[in-house]
C-alpha cells in the first residue's frame, strides 16, 4: 500500500510540476484535451482529417476554412464576436456538438437545426429574441439546446417544433 501511495505521490507532484513549467493552459491542452482538438485554424489545416474538435477564439465570423474539416464533430466558438451563423453550417455533417456561447446573435435561422448530426447547440448568453423556424424539424437529432442569458421574454414556440428535444 505504501508502495502505490508513494508512487502515485511521485505522479502527481510530477504532474503538478510539469503544469507549473508548461503554464497550465498548455498543460490542460496536452494532457487533458481530446485527441484531434486544435485551437487554431492554421493548425488545423496542417492535417484537415485528424480535426475532430476545434476550439477558436478572437472571430468575428465564421471561418469558411471549417468546411474543410470532414470529421469535425465539436466546434466551440465561445466568447467571440459572432453576429450571425452562415448557411454553409448545413454543409458540416458530423458535427454533433456546436458551442456558440457569449457571442453577439441576435437570432438563430432555422437552417442551424438541419445539420444531420447536432446533438447539442449551445446559445448561452447572447441577444438572441427570435427563432426563424416555420414548421417542424423532424430531421434534427437535437437533443440539449442552451438558450439561457437571451433576450426571449418567452420560450420560442418554435422549440416546441425540436422534436427530438431531451433537455433545455
Amino acid at each position: 500500500k505504501n508502495k502505490i501511495l508513494l508512487i502515485a505521490f511521485f505522479i502527481i507532484t510530477s504532474h503538478i510540476s510539469m503544469a507549473q513549467n508548461k503554464g497550465v493552459d498548455d498543460f490542460l491542452k496536452s494532457n487533458l484535451t481530446p485527441e484531434g482538438t486544435y485551437y487554431s485554424i492554421e493548425k488545423a489545416k496542417i492535417h484537415p482529417e485528424k480535426v475532430r474538435h476545434l476550439i477558436l477564439i478572437g472571430i468575428k465570423i465564421f471561418p469558411v476554412e471549417i468546411l474543410e474539416f470532414k470529421n469535425l464533430i465539436e466546434l466551440d466558438l465561445t466568447n467571440n464576436s459572432i453576429e450571425q451563423i452562415p448557411s454553409w453550417v448545413q454543409k458540416l455533417t458530423n458535427l454533433q456538438i456546436l458551442i456558440l456561447r457569449g457571442n453577439k446573435l441576435n437570432e438563430v435561422s432555422e437552417f442551424v437545426f438541419y445539420l444531420p448530426s447536432l446533438k447539442e447547440l449551445d446559445l448561452w448568453g447572447n441577444s438572441i429574441s427570435t427563432f426563424s423556424i416555420d414548421h417542424p424539424i423532424t430531421e434534427t437529432r437535437l437533443e440539449y439546446l442552451n438558450l439561457s442569458m437571451n433576450k426571449f421574454t418567452d420560450l420560442p414556440k418554435a422549440v416546441l417544433k425540436l422534436t427530438h428535444l431531451k433537455k433545455i
